[in-house]
């Protein structure tokens, strides 16, 4: 009876489904910033799905995570951020818990960025983004062995577009621009840029922020002023008339919809672009 049981059994395994391969699904990246959403994509093609929580007209200065925002993190493969103790402190409460995992991958672990500026986003560094992409190769190999030729083979492309859109770019030594935060400081940085801060809000401009803005960049020989991306044009032409300054946006979050902004290497191009007029 026990031998026909067993049979039995054996005949019946034998029409079940095979279990599904861990290899042979899309892995789910979470992101914090849609920079980042894309360089993922760029690294995993078809083999991702990606995520993200902040795109163009968010205010990473001011975020509030919910409780839907953090419930959007479980269930992911991989979780991609600039820096939790950085850009992302507000997010720190949520994804402490990922951290030193091989869940949790951010710009900060990229070689070189202890090199960078204390504050400002990681991630809009090239060159550090390039360094992040094959950081996301190695963890998406590790987990699914399969892709990691092809990983690798789209994180190197990724790096090189980015290395070739810098080829030729600089600006004057003494060239020097006013910028109202820290967040651009790594891409500046990187760009030979020379930066005056003077910490003020571009939508909530005072005339002594604008008396200040004008002192420094007097100071400096500054003709620029740097403004965010979707800044209204209303409060542009109000900070060019008291500053006597030209402003200039910088893009630091992109969207996908959004023509010369829905990708990584569109949103560097665009950045490298303004400030070719900036420090002219």
């Amino acid at each position: 009876m026990k031998r026909i049981v067993l049979v039995l059994a054996l005949l019946a395994g034998c029409h079940r489904a095979p279990a599904p391969v861990e290899g042979d699904r899309r892995a789910i990246v979470f992101t914090t910033l849609y920079p980042l959403a894309d360089l993922a994509r760029q690294v995993g093609g078809e083999h991702v799905r990606v995520d993200w929580l902040l795109d163009l007209g968010d205010s990473i200065d001011q975020v509030a995570m919910t409780r839907r925002d953090a419930e959007r993190f479980s269930g992911t493969d991989f979780i991609l951020c600039d820096g939790l103790d950085r850009t992302e402190i507000w997010a720190r409460a949520d994804l402490d818990r990922f951290r030193n995992t091989s869940r949790l991958i951010s710009v900060d672990q990229a070689p070189g960025s202890n090199e960078a500026p204390a504050d400002g986003l990681l991630c809009l560094d090239p060159v550090l983004a390039g360094r992040t992409a094959t950081l996301l190769a190695d963890a998406l190999g590790r987990q699914f062995p399969r892709l990691t030729d092809n990983v690798h083979a789209r994180a190197a492309a990724f790096s090189k577009e980015l290395n070739d859109a810098l080829a030729g770019f600089a600006v004057p030594k003494t060239a020097h621009v006013v910028v109202l935060s820290n967040l651009f400081q790594p891409l500046l940085a990187r760009l030979g840029v020379n930066q005056v801060l003077v910490p003020a809000d571009p939508l909530h401009i005072q005339r002594t922020d604008a008396e200040s803005i004008r002192r420094a960049a007097e100071s400096a020989g500054a003709r620029t002023l740097i403004v965010p991306f979707g800044t209204p044009p209303g409060t542009i032409l109000y900070l060019e008339e008291q500053t006597g300054l030209k402003a200039i946006a910088l893009d630091a979050l992109g969207y996908p919809n959004y023509g010369q902004h829905a990708s990584y290497l569109d949103v560097l191009k665009f950045n490298l672009d303004q400030l070719r007029i900036a420090t002219r």
